[in-house]
């Protein structure tokens, strides 16, 4: 494992990018530290919208500018996670059981769009933005 950088969110809570072998193929990864079960941030980042990793790094660039513009009404969901964006929050939440609280997250945006950011320069700096994605 390539472990890389840790952020703190929620508190206490450490997000991790990390690669993995799969297939003998190199995969990027986050996780929580602390939480063993789904999380809506780690879940959002690593919902890759099934196409090349070229497609979802400009997906989440797109969003990034969103997020940074302060633009409203513009859709900025995966396709497996929801997001809200309002003044100075984001709302992540899972689009196939919305109600589930435990699938839903509240946090800063600019928190929100800093760890993107992060992951971005990640996925860059292990030469994601040229590979495809493997099944």
């Amino acid at each position: 494992m390539i472990k890389n950088k840790a952020h703190n969110i929620r508190g206490s809570m450490k997000l991790v990018f990390d690669c993995y072998l799969k297939d003998n193929n190199l995969e990027p990864t986050c996780y929580s530290l602390e939480e063993n079960e789904l999380n809506p941030l780690t879940g959002y980042l690593t919902d890759t919208t099934g196409g090349s990793y070229g497609e979802y790094l400009k997906f989440l660039k797109k969003s990034l500018d969103i997020l940074n513009d302060d633009e409203k009404d513009i859709d900025i969901s995966s396709n497996s996670w929801g997001v809200n964006v309002f003044d100075t929050y984001v709302e992540i939440y899972f689009l196939y059981d919305e109600n589930n609280e435990n699938y839903k997250l509240k946090m800063n945006k600019f928190a929100f769009s800093s760890i993107i950011n992060e992951w971005i320069l990640f996925l860059q700096e292990k030469g994601f933005d040229t590979n495809p994605i493997q099944d």
